[in-house]
């Protein structure tokens, strides 16, 4: 067994921790908010191993077919870490090299005045790893664990956890080998906790990849419980969605449709987290404006701050508005912000998105902007659900002036529609992708509402659900 230390606090346990590494005793340490768990891996404490191998292999699937994650293909441990920190089953279990970091996850989700007992493990790898050389074939393990130590390009929560792994290939290692800990009464009201510490606010272009991805898996558990619940017999989904050809015949590839000209897209910029994140105050204009004259205003402001600072669109931002619209607008603008700035888009188009949303953000109700308030600024508009391969989706209001102010000037030319003088938003996003109708739209609505199931998988504009990809919107105004 392992040397326990008792300590009357999560403080003196950290000091301890911190006393313990700088003698040298201990490089390594884990938090764990109960005392008793053991060690283990989260694929050794799954029950469902065949579930659970099953979400490995789509993910392994979904990160060879997403453009820009070349570098996880090609590095196993990088696509484990990814796993193991976004919850998937891996053999790998969590260590920091951190003694704060170790403490703050042992008392994180730890509800105050909590009447058991955390600990912050403590490793010393040179004793750990010699004790399986000198005595592993002895005992009967004659695997070894290893340590990983893997650097995954924007994958910041490893960096701010100082994140390091043991691979561990026994599924009760502590029956092998006794880890030390220092053990302390929970009670995480006497700790200055910030969950930022551990889970940065701001995301990479890899981790809002990954918020897309985990987002399909979300709807393939809710789609399993619905289908369990489903009397099959009264409706079955059909496994393909029956095709509506829109067009005579296929349009041809486009020059602009290459791989040279999408590139710029498809490229995903490797920066680093240092946990600096630079705050920017933006005074709102004045709300008496009309919506075009607060946009421009706005547009304004943040050109202004990409002018004083060239590299801005290469930093974290923390853009702080006065007044304050809103406590979550600040998680909706650090999306945005992250998302666009390391695209090619241009200063002026990256301010205006910024500008617009800040807008929307004014008309925002119950996390919905009401058509009225969107055409009230952006004209005529209608509704676009953008899915990606896999299911996840995201839904939209979009302006049709700005659809119809996009597209090539020869796009009629490679269609037969029947009036070729005029496309409508619909059209173009047909002839984009190759649309899919769902099979009796009414009677699925109708049976949904028998149900009294909300549905979030089916999006309506006149006869049609659209279904087009976002990556190949993203080309229409590509010369």
């Amino acid at each position: 067994m392992g040397v326990i230390c008792r300590a009357k606090n999560i403080h003196e346990a950290l000091a301890e921790a911190d006393r313990l590494k700088s003698k040298g005793e201990y490089d390594l340490f884990r938090g764990q908010k109960e005392a008793e768990w053991s060690v283990q891996s989260s694929l050794a404490r799954c029950n469902n191993h065949e579930d659970e191998l099953a979400k490995l292999s789509r993910f392994e699937e979904w990160v060879h077919n997403t453009p820009g994650l070349e570098t996880l293909v090609k590095d196993v441990d990088q696509m484990i870490a990814v796993c193991q920190h976004y919850g998937l089953p891996t053999n790998f279990v969590d260590f920091t090299d951190k003694p704060r970091v170790a403490a703050l996850f042992a008392i994180d989700g730890v509800e105050p005045e909590a009447c058991y007992e955390g600990s912050i493990i403590c490793l010393n790898t040179r004793d750990f790893f010699n004790f399986f050389e000198k005595y592993g074939n002895s005992i009967g393990a004659n695997i070894s664990p290893e340590l990983i130590r893997v650097s995954v390009p924007n994958l910041w929560r490893i960096e701010a956890q100082s994140g390091v792994f043991i691979c561990c290939p026994y599924r009760q290692i502590e029956t092998l080998y006794g880890f030390d800990r220092i053990v302390f009464p929970q009670n995480s009201a006497e700790f200055n906790f910030n969950r930022e510490e551990l889970y940065p606010a701001q995301e990479s272009q890899l981790e809002l990849l990954l918020r897309q991805y985990f987002m399909r898996e979300r709807m393939l558990k809710n789609q399993k419980i619905f289908q369990e619940e489903l009397n099959a017999d009264y409706y079955e989904f059909p496994n393909e969605l029956p095709n509506a050809h829109a067009l005579v015949r296929q349009p041809s590839l486009l020059t602009s449709w290459n791989d040279i000209n999408l590139s710029s897209w498809l490229k995903v910029s490797h920066e680093q987290y240092d946990s600096y994140c630079q705050p920017i105050d933006i005074d709102l204009p004045d709300e008496r404006l009309s919506s075009k004259d607060f946009v421009n205003k706005l547009t304004a402001v943040f050109l202004k701050n990409f002018s004083r600072q060239p590299r801005l669109r290469q930093s974290l931002v923390d853009w702080k508005l006065n007044p304050t619209i809103s406590d979550s607008l600040g998680i909706k603008i650090r999306t945005l912000w992250n998302g666009v700035r390391v695209l090619p888009y241009s200063d002026s188009l990256v301010a205006e998105a910024l500008a617009n949303l800040i807008l929307m953000a004014k008309w925002m109700d119950d996390y919905r902007i009401s058509k009225k308030s969107f055409e009230s600024h952006f004209g005529k508009s209608h509704e676009v659900e953008m899915g990606a391969e896999g299911g996840s989706y995201s839904r939209a209001l979009v302006s049709d002036e700005s659809v119809m102010g996009c597209i090539r000037v020869d796009l009629a030319s490679y269609t037969t529609f029947p009036r070729q003088e005029y496309l409508t938003p619909t059209q173009i996003y047909q002839v984009i992708n190759n649309p899919r109708k769902v099979f009796e739209y009414d009677k699925l609505c109708e049976f949904f509402v028998k149900q009294a199931v909300p549905y979030q998988v089916l999006t309506r504009d006149n006869e049609s659900a659209i279904f087009f990809s976002p990556a190949r919107l993203n080309v229409i105004g590509l010369p």
